[in-house]
């Protein structure tokens, strides 16, 4: 899933002023609260933000992996606070680095009284892009995990759609050997972006190729997307359970589990007629 933030230029545009617009905030604060001239807390402001924004574009890809790999709602929320105390941490460290070199002199007598402020500022900016971060993976979720069955039923009566050749075998290039997989053999297909992951009785392969691709072309009745990451084999699957209101798991012969989405749910219920 791509930055929700550098989507386009307009976007990028508002990203970088926002993150401006925060280290003007911070050197006018601290040129209030300081004997500083405002050049130097602008550098401060500067150091602050930038930093800040250079952690905020790795912290969206750890939030979208760590929401892949944990299913279990206080999982969830315990991997959400860990990933927010390192991420000021990371942010308090690297900036007095920085402070130490644009502003030696000045450094250690402007960090330690504005530390509680800056401490403030950044839990707070933190809590304010995790939420909008997260709200873009919940609606990405939502809009990705609807059936394709619901997409084909508003297609405008009188109009057909071109034919899509529903796959029976799956070749891989494995070195210097090509693997022929066959589409009964597959449990479950996981989204690794650009790529699938397929996995079978006998182990698991990449292929270059979106879910979108499989959703599309794999036997309608057997295969199922429950979820943006996932799109399961019905035959393989040994039964449902739910653990949070809004949270439903796919459990497989063998005890594999799946996160599957309310959309994904629906669909599932409808394949199996239940």
């Amino acid at each position: 899933m791509f930055h929700p933030y550098l989507k386009n230029g307009a976007s990028v545009t508002l990203y970088v002023l926002v993150w401006g617009a925060l280290a003007v905030a911070i050197a006018v604060a601290l040129a209030l609260g300081t004997t500083l001239p405002f050049g130097d807390t602008l550098t401060v402001g500067a150091i602050l933000s930038g930093v800040f924004c250079a952690l905020a574009m790795l912290q969206w890809n750890v939030l979208l992996y760590a929401r892949r790999i944990n299913t279990n709602r206080t999982a969830w929320v315990l991997c959400n606070l860990a990933v927010g105390a390192l991420f000021l941490a990371c942010w308090g460290v690297a900036s007095c680095l920085l402070l130490s070199q644009a502003l030696p002199d000045a450094a250690v007598d402007l960090l330690l009284p504005a530390a509680p402020l800056l401490a403030l500022v950044g839990t707070l900016t933190y809590i304010i892009v995790a939420q909008g971060y997260l709200a873009a993976i919940a609606q990405a979720e939502q809009e990705d995990a609807e059936p394709v069955i619901e997409k084909a039923a508003a297609q405008p009566a009188g109009t057909s759609a071109e034919p899509v050749e529903t796959l029976e075998r799956i070749a891989t290039k494995v070195g210097q050997k090509i693997e022929i997989t066959l589409v009964d053999d597959i449990r479950y297909i996981k989204s690794e972006g650009d790529y699938v992951m397929i996995y079978t009785e006998a182990g698991h392969f990449l292929k270059e190729q979106t879910m979108k691709y499989f959703e599309n072309r794999l036997p309608v009745g057997q295969f199922v997307r429950i979820h943006r990451c996932y799109i399961v084999n019905v035959r393989a699957i040994s039964r449902v359970e739910r653990y949070d209101k809004q949270e439903l798991m796919i459990v497989l012969t063998g005890g594999k589990k799946l996160r599957a989405s309310v959309s994904g749910y629906r669909e599932l219920k409808r394949i199996l007629d239940l």
